[in-house]
C-alpha cells in the first residue's frame, strides 16, 4: 500500500503558515538575509571570491544561527579559494 505522502499543495500551505507566524523584523531580516546569499553565490560562481566574502559577512549579519555555521564554512572556503592564487 502506498504511504500517504504531504502534497506539494499541503506543502506549500504548511510554508505559509510558518511565514504567517514570522514578525515583520523576522521577514525582513530573512529577505535581507536570502538577497545578501543569493547575491553572494553569484558572486561565487563568478569567482569573485573576495566580493562574495563580502557579501557572505552581510548575509551573515541577517542568518539564522543554523545558517551562519553554514556561511562561516563558505567563507573559509572563498578565503582559501582566494589564498590559491586569483
Amino acid at each position: 500500500s502506498a504511504i500517504p505522502m504531504a502534497t506539494p499543495r499541503e506543502a506549500s500551505k504548511a510554508a505559509k503558515e510558518t511565514k504567517a507566524k514570522e514578525t515583520k523584523e523576522e521577514k525582513e531580516k530573512r529577505e535581507k538575509y536570502e538577497k545578501h546569499f543569493k547575491k553572494a553565490e553569484e558572486l561565487i560562481a563568478a569567482k569573485n571570491h573576495k566580493e562574495a566574502v563580502t557579501a557572505l559577512g552581510q548575509a551573515r549579519l541577517y542568518a539564522k544561527p543554523q545558517d551562519q555555521k553554514k556561511i562561516d564554512e563558505m567563507v573559509a572556503e572563498q578565503t582559501k579559494a582566494m589564498n590559491k592564487g586569483s
